[in-house]
């Protein structure tokens, strides 16, 4: 909120499709064959590209620290931040959220193997989010629709929590 993501109010459903966009690089990057996480190389550089495992020597002392992050994992987590931006937006307490509230047993369930099946997932909770929120005309008008809306989100929050940790 104060890093000017709401400069102007947005309207769930575009909160929900910058969600979803980030779960969509996600899917990209995984079918990129990239790994969880890696650095992009800078502009200025031909020779460095960390790629998770063999970081080669680099002339630039800054680069480490000024190349952007990218990889699956990475696209998981910008979904949460969106998520959570958007509860401190709506200033929704956090105080009934842990990490441990996150974990979900996945069961047998091999992520890596089924990944489209968990993009899926993420992309309906996301949608029933907004799903909720446009029932009622474009505004929550009871307790019942904004618990619903947070459980939406949180459930999406959970599952990329959740195949983070699995990567």
């Amino acid at each position: 909120v104060s890093k000017g993501w709401w400069d102007e109010p947005r309207s769930i459903g575009e909160v929900c499709a910058l969600i979803a966009s980030e779960w969509a690089e996600a899917l990209e990057e995984y079918r990129s064959g990239k790994p969880a996480h890696y650095y992009d190389k800078k502009p200025e550089c031909d020779e460095c590209m960390y790629d998770g495992e063999d970081r080669p020597e680099c002339e630039m002392s800054e680069c480490p620290e000024n190349r952007k992050p990218e990889g699956i994992a990475v696209e998981l987590a910008d979904g949460i931040i969106r998520i959570l931006d958007y509860y401190g937006y709506r200033k929704w307490g956090f105080d009934c959220i842990t990490w441990e509230d996150l974990e979900r047993d996945p069961g047998d369930e091999d992520v890596m193997k089924e990944f489209g099946d968990t993009i899926a997932n993420l992309n309906y909770a996301t949608a029933q989010a907004s799903r909720v929120y446009r029932m009622k005309n474009g505004e929550v008008h009871t307790n019942e629709d904004e618990s619903k809306q947070k459980m939406w989100l949180f459930s999406a929050m959970s599952i990329a929590y959740t195949t983070i940790q699995q990567l």
